[in-house]
């Protein structure tokens, strides 16, 4: 949806941008249509497609996931501004800390994919909820549940690990393909989840 009629802008972050960034994105979009989702990487080669696991994950029937899969390119975090955006979420808290340190006027927009969904599922809304209507409102409003809520136990073996962030989705790549795919599905479901999170939030 373009930016001026969407309810929410979000910008999705990872490294590449052709991984983790573009599945979650689309899955969250899919999930949210009301929202405008764009996505980049920190160090991403801009126009680059997706890689072929993505691709083949997301790719169905329809025309919305043919028309993603063969017209998406990579762009480079450095090219946007995130504070065009009313949300920021990256795959790590690795990532999310770069970002706040390189735009510290925004820094309570930033949040890693899965902490957002734990902050909207831990934290009462509040009783008039036109004070999370607004852009700021609902970035303010989840800035403060991000000290309130309850951080879940580290995810132990998960993608071959010995013990993950619980907020972290990791890079995938020189990795098995088995990893990779794990860690592809793991960003499809994150943006999903995400998506169904700030439908709630926003009454969709």
């Amino acid at each position: 949806m373009p930016r001026e009629q969407a309810a929410l802008s979000v910008l999705v972050v990872c490294e590449g941008n052709v991984c983790r960034s573009p599945a979650f994105g689309f899955a969250l979009g899919r999930c949210l249509p009301t929202a405008h989702v764009e996505s980049a990487g920190m160090r991403a080669r801009p126009g680059a497609g997706l890689c072929s696991v993505v691709g083949s994950s997301i790719l169905e029937s329809d025309s919305e996931s043919v028309d993603f899969v063969r017209g998406f390119r990579s762009r480079r975090m450095s090219a946007i501004d995130p504070a065009e955006f009313d949300l920021v979420l990256t795959a790590t808290r690795e990532l999310r800390a770069d970002l706040a340190t390189a735009h510290p006027s925004i820094r309570d927009r930033f949040f890693t994919y899965r902490e957002l969904v734990h902050i909207v599922d831990q934290t009462v809304f509040p009783d008039d909820r036109s004070e999370i209507s607004s852009s700021t409102g609902l970035a303010n409003w989840l800035n403060l549940g991000r000290g309130l809520i309850v951080v879940p136990e580290p995810r132990r073996r998960m993608f071959r690990a010995t013990v993950n962030d619980p907020f972290d989705i990791p890079d995938a790549h020189g990795g098995s393909a088995h990893r990779h795919r794990a860690v592809v599905g793991a960003a499809l479901n994150a943006g999903t989840e995400a998506g169904a999170a700030l439908g709630r939030v926003l009454g969709n």
